[in-house]
C-alpha cells in the first residue's frame, strides 16, 4: 500500500514547480533545504541504491511553505518489488523534515504519516547533512522491501490445511487484526474462493485475503493490523517449519 492524499487548501503540483519553489535564508541555528532540493537529493540516493523512481506526487499549502510527498521506487526495474518513501517539512517552522519509506507508506496533508520506517530532522545543523539523512532512509527502504518479499516468498511454501486455516482465522479476529464483522467476507475469499482471485490454500494465500479485506477499510489502521498479521503468520511458520521442511527433502 503506497497512498497520497491532498485536501482542500493544498495543491497538487508536478517535480518543476516544486522546483522553482524558493527556500527561505537560513540562520547559524536554523537550517531551511529547499523543497526541490530534498527531492533532488532523494532521487540521487535512489539511484545510488541501484532503484529507479516510478513516480512521484506533491502537494503543498498556500503560500508554499508547507510539503507533502509520496516517491514510489522500484527494486528490480520490473514492478516485481515495489516501496516508497514519503516525505514532508516546513520551511515556516511548523514542521521539522519528515521521512517515512517502506511497502507500506501513506501520507496525508491532515498530518497522517506512516511507515514501516521513519526518521525525523529538525532544521538545525544537522541539516548540513541532508545527504546521509536520506541515504540512510533510502537503505531502510531497499531492506524493507528485501523483508517484505523475502517475507511472502517463505509464505509460498507454507501449506495450509482447512484446520490449520480456521485457527488462523480465529487467532486474527481474537487479535483484532480483522474485525469480527468481516467474518462473512474472510470465508467467502479463502474459504469459498468466491472473490476475483482465487487465493491459493497456503500461508501466502491466507496473506493475501486478509490483506484484501484490510484495504478496504482505513488506511491509518492497516499498517498496525499488517503487522499484527504479519506476527501471527511468522509465528505459525515458527511452529511447522521443521514439518515443510521434512516435505521439501522428501
Amino acid at each position: 500500500m503506497m497512498d497520497f492524499m491532498a485536501h482542500a487548501g493544498t495543491e497538487r503540483i508536478d517535480r518543476s514547480k516544486l522546483q522553482a519553489l524558493p527556500g527561505p535564508s537560513g540562520t547559524k541555528t536554523w537550517v531551511p533545504v529547499a523543497h526541490g532540493e530534498i527531492v533532488n537529493v532523494i532521487e540521487a540516493c535512489v539511484e545510488d541504491a541501484s532503484m529507479t523512481i516510478t513516480r512521484e506526487e506533491f502537494s503543498v499549502n498556500g503560500n508554499g511553505a508547507r510539503m507533502f510527498g509520496l516517491i514510489s521506487v522500484d527494486y528490480c526495474g520490473d514492478g516485481a518489488m515495489t516501496g516508497a518513501i514519503g516525505l514532508r517539512q516546513g520551511l515556516d517552522k511548523s514542521m521539522s523534515l519528515g521521512l517515512v519509506g517502506g511497502t507500506r507508506v501513506f501520507v496525508c496533508d491532515n498530518m497522517a504519516f506512516m511507515g514501516e520506517e521513519e526518521i525525523k530532522r529538525r532544521h538545525t545543523r544537522q541539516m548540513e547533512n541532508v545527504v546521509e539523512i536520506v541515504a540512510e532512509m533510502v537503505e531502510r527502504v531497499k531492506g524493507s522491501i528485501e523483508s517484505f518479499y523475502g517475507f511472502h516468498n517463505q509464505l509460498r511454501a507454507f501449506p495450509l490445511p482447512e484446520r490449520r486455516a480456521e485457527t488462523l482465522a480465529f487467532n486474527c479476529f481474537r487479535a483484532g487484526v480483522l474485525p469480527e464483522g468481516k467474518f462473512s467476507e474472510l470465508n467467502r475469499l479463502y474459504f469459498k474462493k468466491q472473490g476475483d482471485i482465487k487465493y491459493e490454500d497456503s500461508l501466502f494465500g491466507f496473506h493475501g485475503a486478509v490483506t484484501q479485506i484490510l484495504s478496504r477499510g482505513s488506511r491509518t489502521d492497516m499498517i498496525g493490523r499488517n503487522r499484527k498479521l504479519n506476527n501471527i503468520l511468522t509465528n505459525y511458520k515458527t511452529i511447522y517449519s521443521d514439518e515443510v521442511m521434512d516435505v521439501l527433502a522428501a
